[in-house]
């Protein structure tokens, strides 16, 4: 009893690491806005205060605890280096395919055939071409006549008397 009281017994609760970091960004997929942000990307910076414990916070004002910014600083070197990279890839491509784009490539493609086919300048009137009579062939004119032939027994009476 007396062991209990003075509290020989207890174990110390000990906390998970997940109860006791801070959990990674998570991206947003499908629930932000439906829009590019106009304020560009946004820095997270240094998330540790939320999980420092005070021996941590004063080790870090004494300097023996090294600051995070130097992991940021070699990530924006590896980021920096691969973009000059693709920069160079991407200039080598201009180079080489130009700078135009597939669709401008595409409208001049058509302009030049329209230009081709239209002769600039008016032309006589012609009641087919521009009335757009007779849009069928004869084939779908001959089938149209014989079936206006027997529309009269649609609607005449019929051969059964019950169904």
């Amino acid at each position: 009893m007396r062991d209990k009281i003075e509290g020989k017994g207890k174990e110390e609760v000990k906390r998970e690491s997940w109860m006791l970091e801070l959990p990674g960004i998570a991206k947003k997929f499908g629930l932000g806005a439906r829009q590019f942000s106009r304020k560009g990307i946004t820095q997270v910076g240094d998330r540790s205060a939320w999980t420092d414990s005070p021996e941590a916070r004063e080790k870090r004002a004494r300097g023996e605890i090294e600051e995070v910014e130097e992991e940021d600083s070699k990530e924006y070197l590896i980021n920096k280096a691969r973009d000059e990279a693709m920069d160079k890839v991407t200039q080598e491509l201009k180079q080489k395919r130009g700078t135009e784009t597939l669709v401008d490539i595409h409208e001049k493609k058509m302009k030049k055939k329209k230009d081709k086919e239209e002769p600039t300048g008016r032309r006589p009137f012609d009641r087919d071409l521009d009335l757009g009579a007779n849009k069928f062939d004869e084939a779908q004119r001959k089938l149209m006549i014989k079936k206006a032939a027997q529309i009269d027994s649609r609607f005449s009476t019929g051969a059964k008397k019950f169904l």
